[in-house]
């Protein structure tokens, strides 16, 4: 894994969250209402999520036999302009190995990936040295996902950068879009992607037809 050829990220401003990439990878129009609008609303799913990372939350440094474990480490790289926190990181042998902790089943959707391989970039900047894989550890289940941080995954991560870097940078909220991705979102009352659905937009405009026949005689 190597931060070379990042020519159209030098000197990059403003910082981003890495959090904001897997929420952009996610759902760009969550990402936006979020770091554009600031608006946050909490389901069971989140407070769930908040209630389990409480054991990696407190900053801690846990020294074994084979490896330093290190909690909530704050990450930062200034060559791609990412600040943030690693839930988990194990020092093994002096190589870092990012650990994302995780609530539910195993994600259908890329954002846990780039949000881990984000980390594993801070680090390598960091520590200058190659971190070639991390983990997701689900907080349900007690298993871990091994995750290889492939060409692949580092330019995919690379370009979520870009796109927040321009969401931000150009302030404007994407329009909503109803999708698998919706089912279970804390801010879906406030997004409201069902009026995206040409189905759910002709039962609106059938009823506003309706609303505005009611005391008309003439039909």
């Amino acid at each position: 894994m190597s931060t070379s050829n990042n020519a159209n990220l030098d000197k990059p401003s403003p910082q981003i969250q890495i959090a904001a990439l897997g929420q952009f990878s996610y759902c760009p129009r969550r990402c936006a209402l979020m770091y554009l609008e600031n608006l946050m609303v909490h389901n069971e799913h989140t407070v769930g999520g908040t209630v389990l990372h409480q054991s990696v939350d407190i900053p801690t440094s846990d020294k074994r036999s084979k490896s330093t474990r290190i909690n909530a480490l704050p990450l930062y790289s200034d060559l791609l302009g990412l600040v943030g926190k690693a839930d988990l990181v194990e020092m093994v042998d002096g190589v870092p190995h990012p650990v994302e902790f995780k609530k539910g089943r195993k994600s259908k959707w890329v954002n846990n990936y780039v949000q881990l391989c984000a980390q594993a970039l801070c680090l390598e900047e960091m520590f200058r040295i190659g971190v070639p894989e991390g983990s997701i550890f689900n907080l349900t289940t007690k298993k871990r996902v091994s995750v290889i941080f492939t060409e692949s995954l580092i330019e995919i991560t690379k370009n979520t950068i870009l796109n927040v870097r321009a969401l931000l940078t150009n302030q404007i909220t994407p329009p909503a879009h109803l999708k698998p991705q919706c089912d279970g979102c804390s801010l879906r009352d406030l997004c409201l992607p069902k009026l995206s659905d040409p189905l759910a937009n002709k039962d609106y405009e059938i009823s506003q037809q309706n609303l505005f026949r009611i005391g008309n005689k003439n039909e």
